[in-house]
């Protein structure tokens, strides 16, 4: 078995993998194994939410998915059963307003690992960025505020929170951790939030750069 530890793969974004059990003779004899329920089937029994995609890409290490639904929450699901071994809710429907662009979508999570400590790391929806221990999925208190970094702050103005969103899983590299963001730019009547990219410290959260864009 090989691990798929980056959403497209590699950091490189090949999405390539060298496994070749599965070739063009044998993918008609594949079938169901078992199904995984995300957690937002069970929100959405109790509250609508405008969830209206679903385009997460589980991580595989090791045997363990690691997986986010639409509404962010993040899940270790054991690849052989898909018994879930524990989730982590970071509630982003309990944010003031809608996410930017108006809709309830999450791309995936990042992992990183030093030998001695896994973690999971992802943006969420109300533009946080959050690392949770991959063993056991609780947060890393040493990591920015007890395992958050509040992303709407540390960026050249002041902006609506529901306006700045990172959906997309960042890219962890020499220990630190790229972050993009998903921002609602259009309407002349308030301050946008800028789309800067911003490098954080993979172990302490702290931001140690901005590249800023062309506003």
């Amino acid at each position: 078995n090989k691990d798929w530890a980056s959403y497209a793969a590699d950091k490189y974004n090949s999405k390539y993998s060298p496994l070749d059990q599965i070739n063009k003779e044998n993918v008609k004899d594949l079938g169901i194994v078992w199904e995984w329920d995300s957690p937002d089937n069970i929100l959405m029994k109790t509250k609508r939410y405008p969830i209206s995609i679903y385009q997460t890409t589980p991580l595989a290490i090791n045997g363990v998915l690691f997986i986010s639904s639409s509404l962010g929450t993040v899940s270790a699901v054991d690849g052989k059963t898909g018994k879930t071994i524990w989730k982590y809710d970071p509630e982003v429907y309990n944010a003031e307003g809608k996410p930017a662009h108006g809709g309830f979508m999450h791309r995936g999570v990042s992992y990183w690992d030093d030998g001695k400590d896994g973690r999971i790391i992802f943006g969420t929806l109300d533009g946080r960025l959050i690392a949770i221990s991959a063993k056991d999925g609780k947060p890393v208190e040493a990591f920015g505020n007890k395992g958050i970094v509040d992303l709407t702050k540390g960026l050249s103005r002041t902006f609506a929170p529901g306006d700045y969103s990172v959906p997309t899983p960042p890219i962890i590299s020499n220990g630190i951790i790229v972050v993009g963001s998903s921002i609602t730019d259009a309407g002349p009547k308030s301050m946008k939030p800028p789309g800067d990219v911003r490098g954080f410290d993979v172990k302490t959260g702290k931001q140690l750069w901005t590249f800023h864009t062309i506003p």
